[in-house]
């Protein structure tokens, strides 16, 4: 009993050093609402956990002429199943170190706060339309800038190797 109660509180601790944070919830849905930026959306991700709401934000790339969101899913193309329980592990990470968008609304459109480079303000900037890279693997809520680090069922997902 001793040793699983001494692995259990490791494991939290290697959690929260690391900057990790692990959501579990029923998939409510999305909602679509405008950003700062003309080229982009937010896509609102709800999920329910007891009588919590948890709301994550996607930043999409958004094409005004032809009012087209060009919407992949989360982590690696991933499409959530409404009322489909998710575990979703988050880890901080400044928009400095997303390389792999090179069109990303968390490097247009947000100043890190200095102390604490994931936590960050939005500011109006418009840009051209560009959909390059998976927008699905960066989210943010209340401020807090997060990569999917794992998504679990993942069965609705397409990994590229």
């Amino acid at each position: 009993m001793k040793k699983i109660a001494f692995y259990s509180a490791l494991t939290l601790i290697v959690c929260s050093c690391k900057g990790q944070l692990q959501i579990k919830g029923r998939y409510e849905g999305n909602v679509y609402k405008e950003t700062l930026n003309d080229s982009f959306i937010n896509s609102e991700l709800r999920f329910i956990n007891g009588s919590d709401t948890v709301k994550l934000n996607l930043k999409l790339p958004f094409d005004r002429d032809k009012r087209q969101v060009n919407d992949r899913g989360i982590f690696y193309n991933c499409h959530l199943k409404k009322d489909t329980v998710y575990s979703i592990t988050l880890k901080t990470i400044c928009a400095a170190d997303i390389v792999d968008v090179p069109v990303c609304y968390y490097k247009i459109n947000t100043i890190p706060d200095v102390k604490e480079c994931f936590r960050f303000t939005e500011v109006a900037k418009t840009t051209e339309y560009r959909d390059i890279g998976n927008y699905g693997k960066y989210v943010d809520m209340g401020g807090v800038l997060y990569e999917i680090v794992r998504l679990s069922p993942n069965s609705s997902c397409y990994f590229q190797h």
